[in-house]
């Protein structure tokens, strides 16, 4: 089939996703919050839609990879018009016939064993390795960007001065902040301190580039497993009891000031139906644990059945170019695409 044919974001949140699952939404979940604020670059505002579908804890871990986003946005917001113009064109900008082409190439990618047609292994499997990519290349980027003596190692004062506006006295700079994000910005240096020392496997005062990919996607490391659920607690736990009530967990998925009842309803009715497993009314550490960490759910799987039960119209379980190409916005708002990036990419080849 594609014989003759020679890397947040986070649209796919968009669709209709099983919400028992924690949506099939891929890439690095966010957590709680549901903003954060970059000097000169203002609010990055995450949508209530979006926020919905996703398990609530690594927020952390994805605005530390927005901010490498937000370094590379302030070096190309300092070069001028001129520079601007020749930047390549949006890939939403391309005509249908581009996009079809681009999505064609992608196919045959994907298809490992040129068949012709895209299984749901063979999708799996492509999500699971451009995201791993894209997720070291970040994680690559911001260590080389706080590194600042390019020694291979990054101490905490290193990473705070890359990481926050901070005074001279190591505090924080409050005026480069908007008043309603102070406290945010004060629990997130804070909370990234505690992070950077359970990180330190060593404890000699300096993240190593393995050490500081535990630190950024805490979530991957089993040793850090316990810490993201006691940041959790202490993020969400109000009355500082230990455990979450549905209030405060409900406070993960309405922080944001355009949340709407529904998202609230939602969760309210879960948080009793499958969050609090012993029907105590609260959340201890271990169903915290599985709330934030849930070892049953596979974004990459979930992403290929998703495509494939969406795109297959002759049941045969697979895809073939057509039905791929009859579906392309669902592709292009997907993780097969690192959401219409990889397109991007190979039509700039072009």
């Amino acid at each position: 089939m594609w014989r003759d044919v020679a890397v947040e974001c986070l649209s796919s949140a968009d669709r209709d996703a099983p919400w028992e699952e924690g949506g099939t939404v891929t890439g690095v979940c966010l957590s709680h919050h549901t903003n954060v604020y970059l000097p000169t670059l203002g609010r990055r505002n995450l949508s209530t839609r979006t926020i919905s579908f996703l398990q609530p804890t690594m927020l952390r871990t994805y605005l530390m990879l927005v901010l490498c986003l937000g370094v590379v946005a302030l070096t190309s917001a300092s070069d001028d018009a001129s520079s601007q113009s020749e930047q390549p064109r949006s890939f939403h900008d391309f005509s249908l016939e581009e996009k079809n082409s681009a999505m064609k190439r992608l196919a045959l990618k994907i298809d490992a064993d040129q068949d012709g047609f895209l299984t749901q292994v063979e999708l799996e499997k492509w999500i699971r390795d451009i995201h791993n990519a894209s997720v070291e290349k970040q994680l690559q980027h911001r260590f080389s960007h706080i590194d600042l003596d390019q020694d291979m190692r990054v101490s905490w004062e290193e990473y705070r001065s890359r990481s926050f506006a901070i005074l001279e006295d190591g505090m924080l700079d409050e005026s480069q902040y908007p008043a309603d994000q102070l406290e945010d910005m004060r629990r997130a240096l804070t909370s990234d301190e505690v992070r950077f020392k359970v990180a330190d496997g060593d404890a000699d005062g300096w993240l190593s580039v393995g050490e500081f990919r535990a630190f950024l996607v805490p979530e991957l490391f089993p040793h850090m497993h316990h810490h993201v659920v006691e940041e959790t607690i202490t993020d969400l736990d109000a009355d500082g009891d230990g455990q979450l009530s549905v209030d405060e967990y409900l406070a993960a998925h309405i922080r944001n000031s355009h949340a709407d009842e529904a998202v609230s309803s939602r969760e309210y009715e879960y948080f009793f139906s499958h969050r609090d497993a012993n029907k105590d009314g609260m959340l201890d550490r271990e169903e915290v644990k599985d709330w934030v960490l849930p070892s049953h759910f596979d974004p990459a799987k979930a992403e290929a059945v998703h495509l494939v039960n969406e795109c297959d119209s002759d049941g045969d379980e697979k895809l073939s170019l057509e039905e791929v190409l009859d579906n392309l916005n669902l592709f292009i708002s997907s993780g097969a695409t690192s959401y219409g990036q990889q397109l991007e990419s190979l039509h700039e080849e072009l």
